[in-house]
């Protein structure tokens, strides 16, 4: 009965020791992930903001680019 009894308890506690590390493994593994994809999430934004930003400062450029021999030429026409 003793060792039967010692079996068992042995038995449920390594059980748990196990299930609890395998509690600890997927949480931590969930959160390894969660940070991988929220860096990546956060990544990507900082391109696509960086790209937009680009895009923009070049539009900006080009039509600055544009408009000032246009004002230019209408200056002297005028003049």
């Amino acid at each position: 009965m003793d060792t039967f009894g010692a079996t068992v308890a042995k038995n449920h506690e390594d059980g748990a020791d196990a299930t609890v590390a395998k509690v600890r493994k997927d949480v931590v593994g969930a959160t390894v992930a969660k940070n991988h994809e929220d860096s990546a999430d956060a990544t990507a934004a900082k391109v696509r903001k960086d790209v937009v930003d680009a895009t923009v400062a070049k539009y900006c450029e080009d039509g600055a680019d544009a408009t000032v021999p246009k004002v230019q030429m209408s200056y002297v026409i005028v003049h």
